[in-house]
């Protein structure tokens, strides 16, 4: 599974998982960065982390 993020004409964030390409989410940019700044920070690693059922690795920057 992968997720896809594209900024539409109209200036939305659109958002759809590979496995489900029929069910978009779509949100501002404002909140679209806001996400992404805090997968960066490491705030949903728990997440992850409950999944694994362990620990994560720390979240790297992609820049």
């Amino acid at each position: 599974m992968a997720l896809e993020a594209t900024v539409g004409d109209d200036g939305m964030v659109y958002i759809r998982e590979t496995e489900q390409p029929d069910v978009v989410a779509v949100t501002t940019t404002a909140k679209w960065e806001a996400f992404v700044k805090g997968v960066l920070a490491g705030e949903f690693d728990h997440f992850a982390a409950d999944l694994a059922g362990g620990e994560t690795a720390p979240a790297r920057s992609l820049s």
